[in-house]
């Protein structure tokens, strides 16, 4: 079992951010944000500021991930206030939108919707020590109509939008090509924030009597990444393959050894080697996507663990 650490995280929340468009072809949370837009009366109806943004709209205009570069990796402290980067519009927006977040930075919450081509289903990830976010999971894990995963990222300095709020969430949802909205795709996205909101809410009621605070802890599996494997390539970095037919789609399928994986354009299959990992058992996930050809990942690796998390009141 792995316990995750202490947090402050038993006060009511103040603010919550809901953000579409950090990567610009990724229409979901757009159109989710625009919708909350739309309704301010509904932003206003909860106990904390409910805010929706669109993080990237220059690249949202443009229909492209990004324009100078990956707006999902420029939240490192180091990133955001090196004057290196102040001609490349996606550092100038994290620097906007972190001062945006600094100023209720003890009791926030980040939303952060995305879409992946890769066949993950609804995914909920968020920094391995990050109670809240946890308890946010197990809820809308047992609270939405289709089946949720939930994974980590390590905690510490992470350049990952949600990373500069109190807590942060990243909600993935696919497949979807990019560009492109999926009615099922947009559907399962709109519960998964409606869930949050609804527990955040139900957390405040309690909150604002007294802090929640739980002796008892609560289950929740996670699955936590571990590496991941590239294209085979040659010397100049060109793809000489591809993510082989019978794991293409099958995201968080176990691997066995000898398992194919890859498939060079002549032929040659390149099988799963189990050795690196020895008796853990491996699960891929974000097989194929899109994005992840410039950063040489043709898929994630993680290990499944449980962990135990403080038990909230909430039902």
């Amino acid at each position: 079992f792995f316990m995750i650490g202490p947090q402050r995280w038993q006060c009511a929340k103040k603010q919550v951010f809901v953000v579409g468009g950090t990567h610009g072809n990724e229409p979901t949370g757009v159109h989710i944000v625009r919708s909350l837009l739309r309704k301010p009366n509904a932003l206003d109806s909860f106990s904390f500021d409910c805010t929706a943004f669109i993080a990237n709209p220059r690249a949202v205009e443009l229909n492209r991930r990004y324009c100078d570069t990956d707006l999902n990796r420029c939240f490192k402290d180091d990133d955001i206030f090196n004057s290196q980067h102040i001609h490349l519009y996606e550092h100038n927006r994290a620097r906007h939108i972190t001062r945006q977040f600094s100023k209720t930075e003890d009791s926030n919450v980040v939303l952060d919707i995305h879409n992946t081509t890769a066949n993950t289903g609804v995914f909920l990830l968020m920094s391995s020590d990050d109670i809240f976010s946890h308890q946010i999971a197990k809820y809308v894990k047992d609270k939405h109509s289709s089946s949720v995963r939930i994974g980590q990222w390590k905690a510490g300095v992470n350049p990952y939008l949600p990373s500069i709020g109190h807590s942060g969430m990243t909600v993935e949802v696919g497949p979807v090509p990019q560009g492109c909205l999926v009615p099922k795709i947009y559907h399962e996205a709109k519960e998964a924030i409606d869930l949050a909101l609804e527990f955040i809410e139900k957390h405040n009621q309690i909150a604002k009597k007294e802090p929640e605070e739980s002796d008892s802890t609560t289950p929740l599996e996670v699955y936590r990444r571990i590496g991941s494997i590239d294209y085979p390539r040659d010397n100049e970095g060109s793809l000489l393959g591809m993510v082989h037919e019978t794991l293409q789609g099958n995201d968080f399928c176990a691997l066995k050894e000898g398992d194919p994986i890859l498939e060079h354009f002549d032929g040659k299959v390149v099988s799963w080697d189990q050795s690196e990992f020895g008796d853990t058992q491996v699960y891929p996930y974000f097989i194929n996507e899109a994005a992840y050809y410039e950063k040489g990942v043709a898929f994630a690796v993680a290990e499944k663990v449980e962990v135990q998390i403080p038990t909230s009141y909430v039902e």
